[in-house]
């Protein structure tokens, strides 16, 4: 099947961000004095869409801090350093351009300016015809919007690992696929409904060739 357009979420599907997620997590923990959990049972927690401060205060202002602390370290050059490619992920943007007419990559940041970097530092950049950055904190909207300028009709297939994704893909009138590799589980992506799920990027770029 081919499409005009095919979007791809960075976080998750491209590049597994387990090691930043779990080190700013942690990072944050000590400095507030909560108790962090071990890197498995925090993706557990995570994949679940579960708290991962197990213990947190009834204290909104301790809440705030934590959120505040932790978007104020998640993106830092030192800290996107952690992250690395999923396996097989140049097999699949070589499989997924076959059947694109356009390879848009878009994401969610709040410090824009980190993004080119990293892509030119994992040797990906060059892979896309557009890489669009929507502001963080934002949603399926947001990211919607930021793509509208680059779509010329419906042909458009959006692959991502959040029900952030799926919703936009809907906004923009999209097929929606997810993936399970990233941040949140198979079962959770369920409840968001999209139109497939795979296991991984390179599983749904090789579904392409049906």
């Amino acid at each position: 099947m081919r499409f005009s357009t095919v979007i791809l979420d960075l976080d998750g599907p491209l590049l597994d961000v387990s090691r930043r997620h779990h080190y700013v997590y942690s990072a944050v923990c000590a400095r507030l004095d909560l108790t962090a959990v071990p890197f498995d049972e925090y993706w557990v927690r995570r994949r679940e869409g579960l708290p991962a401060v197990t213990e947190m205060p009834n204290d909104d202002n301790v809440r705030t801090e934590f959120a505040r602390q932790f978007a104020e370290l998640i993106e830092t050059p030192d800290m996107l350093a952690l992250d690395s490619l999923q396996p097989n992920v140049f097999e699949a943007l070589s499989n997924i351009r076959r059947f694109a007419g356009t390879l848009v990559l878009c994401t969610l940041r709040t410090y824009p300016q980190n993004v080119t970097p990293q892509l030119v530092r994992l040797n990906i950049f060059d892979r896309f015809d557009a890489v669009v950055v929507a502001q963080q904190p934002g949603d399926g909207a947001t990211k919607a919007d930021a793509v509208k300028p680059l779509l010329s009709d419906d042909k458009v297939l959006w692959i991502g690992d959040t029900p952030v994704d799926i919703d936009a893909a809907r906004l923009v009138v999209a097929r929606a696929w997810a993936v399970s590799c990233g941040i949140r589980n198979e079962s959770f992506l369920a409840r968001a409904n999209p139109d497939k799920i795979f296991d991984d990027l390179h599983s749904a770029a090789l579904h392409l060739a049906y």
